[in-house]
Formats: structure tokens, C-alpha cells, sequence
């Protein structure tokens, strides 16, 4: 067995089987590597990444032109930005970012985001979407390099994805230098976490090594504490001369409570402690990550550089059997919860073609990436579920006594999932017409073949989609220029109609027009934006068949926003957002979880080399929780929830190889609701966490 999966077994109690043989034995090897002694080196700061390693390659996600160039509204928060913050969750970097609000965690399984008022909002890891439910589940912050948030429709490189944007996770990858740093948290909810990040560099090959162990009691009565363990192997060979290879695997095992939210009053207000549970205390759920793959670059010529990349991933989860929260009545305050269990496996091969061109003609500098990509997806889940048998709880003064029955007791329902291939074909050019004028252009081509997991011609369908991109920049100095740009998205339909056709794919289109630019010697960069966005195609229930849908529904969002981050001096760096976002569908009503405005501000002191002082607020504002199916587009008849407003603050110090901080979340103990996610007031809504105090020692060696 390999040092891994002892860990692992020891500390989690599962294994690694013999399906997960690649990735245990790239983490072996690069544990070995990072633990054996190496060359005397020297101290070297953190690269952070927020690009390419080589001239030619894409900047941001597949795209040939960098995060400032670019005629769209982008933020990038990369690792410096992380380890300040010291994140519970996704969710805490995400917040800095306009118009981005938190959707929940879909019962434990996986995070959500509702970016520019629409949700769905796709999370890729290093350009690569993992297509199946839950799969993915939250990413260990302390794997991340940076995280991107690429605003607007955005088909084209990526292919299916709702119009609002999407969030992109780079993985932190190996760095020609020896470095070692050794980190130790904990928190006043007893968390516990020590964590390693280990560089080594062999001549021409560099190895990474960065795993996290997390002990994690909830403020919620739950039996168990959240506990995981993540590696994250990488070696890195580059030749000098423009040939790049990257073996990528990555591990994340979870056992964690059941969290299903908590009941949502007639007034929008919630109903019981913060800590109070609406399922079983003892309701668990495990998750498994895998995934295992390659990066290649080749600089072909000059200007021109060809890459190919590939993912397997290998992805469950696994519910205990539990107690389903499926109604609440505050009137008389009692929930009525059903037994259940959910199980689900997904397996996903995926590859990435691009070739990145720069050169000039005319007096002109063009850059191009054509792109193909691949993914072959096998989704398949099972579930059962009694709803007959109800468990009722007394919100008022709650009796955990009754417990759910044994997994054999359960009735078993139908199996979900699906198998799908996936093709995308793109072209995207960037001509520089003149010094100050930049126009770009894109076309991508779609084929989605996607069939049931019993291989049933219902459900069945095969999508061929076309979207199209274009943008105009105008530089008139470095601290200011405009832009403008028109983007196309897609999503696959499941839905039928009435003669069990598959209905149309949903579709979305946007404007955005805003200014950029970069101040006080190009420290400190803005982004102001107004867009407008449509979606079409959305499914509506059938008025003369119950069982169908048609595809008549139209959603519309538009607002505008602006992000400013940098430094102002050489010691005060500033991250600031405010966003204001005015959805409705066909029938007038606001869309559910959208907050009408949104702001943050993240700012730090620097007062001398070794100390540092951070403070900031976020400001969610009202959200439709629960809209009135009766009252016409009235949204005066919904039930909202309020704002609320969290403070945060830290402390950093640092003496040569040592550094320690305290970070404070929440610390007027705020008491809110973080997201709603389900339009129910039963369940998906989440209770925000209480004020948290986080302790971080952490020393560097050679």
C-alpha cells in the first residue's frame, strides 16, 4: 500500500482500490520526491500564475489575449489574495467579484453560484467542466493558484454554459525552485488542518507535492465533524526550448455531514437557532475525487505554439440512509421529513486541442486560437426513497429519537444519470487594426449525443448548436479604454414536448459595454460594465398536457457593475465591487436567489516588512426566496429574504521564514442566510456560519 492510501485509510477510514492506481501512483512518487534532499537552494517568493508559462499560449482559459486586453468584464484572485483571506468555502473568494452571490451546495453535493441573476453557473478546474451532478462537489482551497470569473455568454471556448459567466479553478503546478512551507490552522469551531506544499527541481523536471488534511466541527448540532484529506501530485519537465509536459492527479476524499438547510418562515425570516437541524443529526455523506492527466506544449515556430491535454476523472458520492426534509408548515411549526438514500458514479474522459497563432500582416498583429475539445461522460446513479413512511418533527422543540430505518427497508426508485459524448470545433481571432483599436471575433460549433444510463431511447437526445462571439476595444491611454461585445451560450434541453420531442436547447445572448483601465502607474485596475442578457428556450409546463413542456419560457437580466482591485501604494492594495442586476422571466417575476445588488471591499495595510492589516465587508442584498405562483408577476406577494452585511478582519506577521495571522469572519456574529437554494421553505435554505476566529502558523524552508 502506498504511503497515500495509508494516510487516507488511517485518518478517513476508506482506501484506495485499484481503480485509483494512476493517481496514488503519481502521488507516491512525487511524496517520495518531495520528502528525499535535494541541492542547497535559496528563498524565492510564490509565482503567481494567472497565465501561460510560454509565449503563445492562452492568458486567460483558451483565450490568446490577457485578462486587460480583453473586451469583457474579468477577475482574477489568485493565491496571495487566497491565502489572505483564509476561505471557509468557494464561496468567500467568489463574493469579491460583482453581481456573483452563493446558490448553496445542493445538499452537500456540490457548490453553486448565480452570476449576473443565472445559475447553473458552471465551475471549470484548469479549463477542464466536469458534466455530471455533484461530482465535483467544493475544490480544497488550498489546491488553488487562482480562481477566475469570466463575466457574460461565454460558448465559445467552452461550449454548454449558462449566459450569466463561469468560474475557472487553476490548480497550483510545479516552479523551477526548491521551496517547502508547512502550514498549521485552526479554528474556534475546532477546526484543525495541517497542510504542505513541497517544490523540487531536478535540472529540466520539477515535482509538486501539496496535500491538506481537515478536521471540521459544524456550529450545527450534526453527530460528526466534516473530515478530508486532498493531494494534489504534479511534475513539470520543460526542455528550454518551448516544450512543455505536466502530469496532473488530484485526490479528495470527504466524510461529512448531510447539511439539507433549515425552514424559511411565511415572513422570510428563519424559524429556529442557527444550529438546530432539519434532517438527523447523524446524516453523513462521503465524496470522492479522482482525477489523473496531462498537459502538453509545443512551440512549433515562432508565433506559433500547439497544446494537447487530457483529463480522466473518476468522481462519487454516497449518502448514509437519512431523514429527507420535504415539507414544512409554519403555521403549526412541524416538519415532515421521509427516509432516503442517494448514491452516484461518474466517470469522464476529456481532451483539449489548441493551437495559439501570433503574427503580423499589413502593418497589423493578429492572434488566433483554434480549438477542438472532447468529453465522454458515464453518469449513473440510484436512489432510494420512502415517501409513505413520515417522520414528523416538532420545529419547536425537535426529538432526534426516531431514527431512520435500515437501507433494506427502502423502496428502490428508477436509476438516473446518463451517458454522453461531447464535440466543440472553435475558431477565435484578435486583430490590432491599430495601436489603440482591437476587434475580435469567434465561432464555435457544438454536437451534445447524450443518452439515458439504461440506454432508453426516452430521454435521449442529439443537440447541434452554433454560437458566435465578437468584441471592439479602444485604448486611448493605459488608465482608460472601452469596450464592447456581443457573446452567445447554450445549454441542452432534457425536456419533451407533448409528441416526446426533445425541446430545443436553451440559449442566451448579451451585450456589454463598459471601460477598463489601469491607474497610479498600472498598480491599481477597474472594470465598469453594463450588460443586458436574454435566455430563451427555457422550459414551461404544458397548459394541455401535465406530463410536457413547452419551450416558450424567456428570462431577461441586465444591471451594471464595476471592480476595482490593485494597489494604491506601494503598501495599501485595495479589492473593491459593487453590482446592481434587475432580472425578470416571461411573467415579470425576479428570479430566485438573484440579490438586487451586491458589494465587497477586501483592503490591506502594510505597515512595515513584517506587519500587515486587513479589513472588509460583504453586502448581499434582498433575494426572492419563494415566489407566489398566483399573483401575476406581483413580486410584492413573494417571500424575501433580507439583506445582510458580514465585516471581516486580520492580522498577518511574518519574520524571515515564519509567518502567523489571525483572521476574524463574521465578527459582529451576524446572523443571515447564505443561500436559497431550492425555492422552498423546507430545504436549500443554508444558515451562514457565525463568527469565526482562524489561527495560521506556517514556516518556508529551501
Amino acid at each position: 500500500m502506498s504511503i497515500a492510501g495509508w494516510f487516507v485509510r488511517k485518518e478517513v477510514g476508506r482506501g484506495v482500490s485499484s481503480r485509483r492506481t494512476l493517481c496514488a501512483l503519481l502521488t507516491f512518487v512525487l511524496a517520495v520526491v518531495g520528502t528525499a534532499s535535494a541541492e542547497n537552494g535559496h528563498d524565492i517568493e510564490e509565482i503567481i500564475i494567472t497565465g501561460a508559462q510560454s509565449e503563445g499560449a492562452a492568458a486567460v482559459g483558451r483565450n490568446a489575449l490577457d485578462q486587460h486586453e480583453q473586451a469583457r468584464s474579468i477577475q482574477i484572485f489568485d493565491y496571495e489574495l487566497i491565502e489572505q483571506l483564509k476561505p471557509g468555502g468557494l464561496e468567500d473568494v467568489i463574493a469579491l467579484s460583482a453581481n456573483v452571490a452563493f446558490d448553496g451546495s445542493t445538499d452537500g453535493r456540490e457548490a453553486r453560484f448565480i452570476v449576473r441573476g443565472f445559475g447553473l453557473t458552471p465551475v471549470l478546474r484548469d479549463g477542464f467542466r466536469v458534466t455530471s451532478f455533484g461530482s465535483v462537489s467544493d475544490p480544497e482551497i488550498y489546491n488553488l493558484e487562482s480562481i477566475e470569473v469570466l463575466k457574460g455568454p461565454d460558448s465559445i471556448l467552452y461550449g454548454e454554459s449558462n449566459p450569466g459567466g463561469l468560474i475557472n479553478l487553476r490548480t497550483k503546478r510545479p516552479l523551477m525552485e526548491d521551496h517547502t512551507r508547512v502550514v498549521l490552522e485552526a479554528a474556534t469551531d475546532s477546526l484543525v488542518s495541517p497542510r504542505i506544499d513541497v517544490n523540487r527541481r531536478f535540472g529540466d523536471v520539477a515535482a509538486r507535492l501539496v496535500g491538506v488534511y481537515r478536521y471540521d466541527e459544524s456550529f450545527q448540532d450534526f453527530d460528526q465533524a466534516n473530515k478530508s484529506v486532498s493531494l494534489l501530485p504534479t511534475m513539470r519537465w520543460d526542455n528550454g526550448n518551448g516544450t512543455i509536459l505536466t502530469l496532473l492527479g488530484e485526490m479528495v476524499l470527504e466524510d461529512v455531514y448531510a447539511d439539507f438547510g433549515t425552514a424559511l418562515g411565511d415572513d422570510g425570516e428563519l424559524t429556529a437557532p442557527i444550529s438546530q437541524v432539519s434532517n438527523h443529526p447523524q446524516d453523513s455523506l462521503t465524496r470522492d475525487y479522482y482525477s489523473a492527466g496531462f498537459d502538453f506544449e509545443h512551440r512549433i515556430g515562432d508565433g506559433l505554439t500547439a497544446e494537447a491535454r487530457v483529463r480522466y476523472i473518476d468522481s462519487e458520492y454516497n449518502y448514509s440512509v437519512l431523514l429527507l426534509p420535504v415539507a414544512y408548515d409554519d403555521a403549526s411549526k412541524t416538519y415532515f421529513r421521509v427516509p432516503a438514500d442517494q448514491q452516484n458514479r461518474n466517470k469522464e474522459w476529456a481532451g483539449q486541442m489548441n493551437l495559439f497563432g501570433d503574427y503580423s500582416f499589413g502593418g497589423m498583429d493578429d492572434r488566433f486560437t483554434i480549438g477542438i475539445d472532447y468529453r465522454d461522460s458515464d453518469n449513473k446513479g440510484s436512489t432510494l426513497f420512502d415517501p409513505g413512511a413520515l417522520f414528523v418533527l416538532d420545529w419547536t422543540n425537535p426529538d432526534y429519537s426516531a431514527a431512520p430505518p435500515a437501507r433494506d427497508n427502502l423502496p428502490t426508485f428508477p436509476g438516473f444519470g446518463d451517458e454522453a459524448e461531447r464535440v466543440g470545433v472553435f475558431v477565435q481571432n484578435h486583430l490590432q487594426v491599430t495601436d489603440a483599436l482591437l476587434f475580435s471575433a469567434g465561432v464555435r460549433h457544438d454536437q451534445v449525443d447524450s443518452k439515458p444510463a439504461d440506454g432508453s431511447a426516452s430521454g435521449a437526445y442529439d443537440i447541434d448548436n452554433t454560437s458566435v462571439q465578437t468584441g471592439l476595444r479602444y485604448v486611448f491611454s493605459e488608465p482608460f479604454s472601452v469596450y464592447v461585445n456581443y457573446s452567445e451560450s447554450f445549454t441542452p434541453n432534457s425536456d419533451r414536448d407533448r409528441d416526446d420531442n426533445i425541446l430545443p436547447p436553451e440559449t442566451g445572448d448579451g451585450w456589454e459595454v463598459g471601460a477598463k483601465g489601469r491607474i497610479f502607474d498600472g498598480t491599481l485596475s477597474y472594470t465598469a460594465a453594463y450588460f443586458s442578457i436574454t435566455k430563451e428556450n427555457v422550459p414551461l409546463p404544458d397548459p394541455l398536457d401535465p406530463f410536457a413542456s413547452i419551450a416558450s419560457g424567456k428570462q431577461r437580466a441586465k444591471g451594471a457593475e464595476m471592480d476595482i482591485s490593485g494597489f494604491i501604494s506601494e503598501r495599501w492594495s485595495l479589492i473593491f465591487s459593487v453590482g446592481f442586476t434587475d432580472t425578470k422571466d416571461e411573467t415579470g417575476f425576479k428570479f430566485r436567489g438573484s440579490p438586487e445588488l451586491t458589494s465587497s471591499l477586501y483592503t490591506t495595510w502594510e505597515a512595515n516588512d513584517r506587519w500587515s492589516v486587513s479589513a472588509g465587508y460583504e453586502y448581499v442584498g434582498e433575494r426572492v426566496a419563494i415566489r407566489d405562483a398566483n399573483s401575476d408577476g406581483d413580486d410584492s406577494d413573494n417571500i424575501e429574504v433580507d439583506p445582510h452585511v458580514l465585516l471581516n478582519g486580520a492580522i498577518r506577521y511574518k519574520a524571515g521564514r515564519f509567518g502567523a495571522s489571525l483572521n476574524v469572519a463574521n465578527l459582529t456574529d451576524e446572523r443571515y442566510l447564505d443561500a436559497v437554494a431550492y425555492e422552498s421553505n423546507a430545504r436549500g435554505n443554508f444558515v451562514g456560519a457565525p463568527r469565526r476566529a482562524i489561527v495560521s502558523l506556517s514556516y518556508e524552508f529551501d
